[in-house]
């Protein structure tokens, strides 16, 4: 007889404990989709749908693209307001303006475009990309060496630093 209660006990036990386990867990996802759609609601009426918010507990995390950095910490300000937040990492990114590259469609050579821009009474003619490709091409074939044990510049490298200077002038 005092067997079978023992382990009526532990049965017992054990069910309260599984019921804690699933009440905790269905608990704290309660609390995770309520913070989540109360964030989401703040940024929608902020004018700020492209930011995608993403919820662990009561921690969150901001990712997306976003125009300004203004912006950007104008998320981070208004979900920090959200009653039952705890931290937020802002992940966003401010997006970048993009150049706008004006090819001729039958041209097929792979040279920056260059346009001509008034200034001050005269035409200046300026590339649109930065030569990245000289600075692609050099760095391909050489490398830039460094002493032993330091940070200073090998001699060896001097060269190679020069002709960087030259693209970039």
């Amino acid at each position: 007889m005092k067997k079978f209660l023992i382990v009526l006990l532990g049965l017992f036990l054990l069910g309260v404990f599984g019921y804690i386990c699933i009440y905790h867990f269905n608990h704290k996802v309660r609390i995770q989709d309520d913070i989540n759609t109360r964030t989401n609601n703040v940024l929608s009426a902020q004018g700020l749908d492209n930011v995608t918010i993403i919820t662990d507990a009561r921690d969150i995390i901001l990712t997306g693209k976003v125009a300004s950095e203004s912006i950007r910490q104008q998320a981070e300000k208004h979900a920090s307001k959200v009653f039952g937040v705890r931290t937020i990492e802002n992940q966003l990114t401010v997006a970048a303006t993009e150049p706008i590259v004006e090819s001729e469609p039958e041209s097929e050579a792979l040279e920056p475009v260059k346009k001509e821009v008034p200034q001050a009474g005269k035409l200046e003619t300026l590339p649109e990309f930065t030569y990245q490709h000289d600075f692609n091409a050099l760095l391909s074939a050489n490398e830039i060496n460094f002493t032993s044990n330091s940070a200073d510049i090998d001699a060896s490298s001097y060269s190679l630093l020069s002709n960087l200077i030259e693209v970039a002038n």
